[in-house]
């Protein structure tokens, strides 16, 4: 038996590392690329129940290659400029602390990504003079695949995208987020 522990060791890790890589591998549609997205958003919640503001999104080192080598941006390469708009699609009053959101990325380059979030509110604080409490909230942001998405996000297949953030009593909303979009053609990235 103890002839064989070896083998059975390594039996295992390969079957583990081939688990693994089939399971990352199943992230993104088949024929896609999995490209790694982070940034910041900041915007206000608008009384049209909209949001407006601007997104930084931190590029991969692989798109930062590829925009030095085309000129694409001016100036700092290491993040991409858009400006976000988003409309609310799910109010319920009998559900108040769910949301979801379209969101519209119009970046510098042109680039346009269209987003469906959702996600739900938690009171965080009571504001002074107002009725609304501030609030923290979690949200998942997946591309619309059938959208007008254009520019480097032309031939996004889907993705999924962590957000996190807080909205305060002047209705300043804040977010960070973490995630990826799938490409089906990696050589805009």
């Amino acid at each position: 038996m103890l002839k064989q522990l070896p083998t059975l060791l390594l039996s295992v890790t390969i079957f583990s590392i081939a688990f693994t890589n089939q399971a990352l591998a199943q992230d993104c549609p088949q024929g896609s690329s999995k490209i790694p997205i982070k940034g910041r958003i900041f915007n206000n919640q608008l009384p049209t129940g909209q949001t407006l503001g601007v997104a930084y999104l931190k590029l991969s080192h692989e798109a930062r290659r590829l925009f030095d080598i085309l000129h694409i941006l001016h100036g700092n390469r290491k993040r991409l400029e858009c400006g976000i708009m988003g409309n609310l699609t799910y109010s319920n009053p009998t559900d108040p602390l769910r949301i979801d959101f379209e969101h519209t990325l119009s970046c510098q380059d042109h680039s346009e990504l269209w987003l469906h979030t959702s996600g739900h509110l938690s009171p965080w604080k009571s504001c002074p003079n107002s009725q609304n409490p501030a609030f923290s909230f979690e949200e998942v942001s997946t591309p619309i695949t059938n959208a007008s998405n254009k520019g480097l996000f032309a031939d996004v297949t889907g993705g999924e995208i962590k957000v996190k953030g807080t909205i305060n009593c002047k209705s300043e909303v804040d977010m960070k987020f973490k995630g990826y979009v799938c490409s089906s053609s990696r050589s805009r990235w």
